[in-house]
């Protein structure tokens, strides 16, 4: 089972909001370390869920073909299958109350989504080839292809689809998700 890791915790007050925050950074990297804030507070995690993919309009297959790459890259360098999908369950065996489960993603214009797509896997090539998981020309023709789409012919393209967990430090309860989605 995967488990929730590195969590930075950051204080908000300087925005008028007494929430300590934080975000899940890259729970597939090391699964069998948590870190909580020991004076409790709220942790707000937001990870890309495998599926969906992306989406674009017109479709583009280039954008399936990255996403899928993507996961088996993260799983690949040693990432649980569907570890973002067992994240709240994953949350709560870590003692952490999951106060809501929700799901978002946004609606990029072509050239700064493809953009921002294309950077995501023009980061992993050395690591990636080094490992043999990818051919350096698998990744560069993905890249380009992304940067190509986003200069013209398509309307819109999204983020991943992202889980949404807020999370807090437990004062009571067992810490297990009921069906309805609250914890007890």
């Amino acid at each position: 089972m995967a488990r929730l890791t590195d969590i930075h915790f950051h204080d908000l007050r300087h925005a008028g909001n007494n929430l300590a925050a934080a975000t899940a950074a890259n729970p597939r990297q090391r699964p069998d370390s948590v870190r909580r804030d020991g004076n409790g507070g709220w942790i707000i995690a937001q990870e890309p869920l495998r599926h969906p993919t992306p989406r674009s309009f017109p479709h583009l297959p280039a954008l399936d073909t990255y996403w899928e790459l993507f996961h088996r890259l993260v799983e690949g360098f040693g990432a649980p299958a569907q570890a973002v999908e067992q994240l709240p369950r994953s949350a709560a065996a870590a003692g952490l109350e999951v106060v809501r489960v929700d799901g978002s993603f946004i609606v990029h214009n072509p050239d700064q989504g493809f953009a921002i797509h294309a950077g995501a896997l023009a980061a992993a090539p050395e690591r990636a080839t080094a490992a043999g998981l990818v051919t350096g020309e698998e990744i560069d023709r993905l890249v380009s292809d992304l940067r190509t789409a986003g200069n013209g012919g398509y309307q819109w393209v999204t983020s991943p689809f992202l889980l949404d967990l807020t999370l807090r430090k437990s004062g009571g309860g067992n810490g297990e998700i009921r069906q309805d989605g609250e914890t007890g």
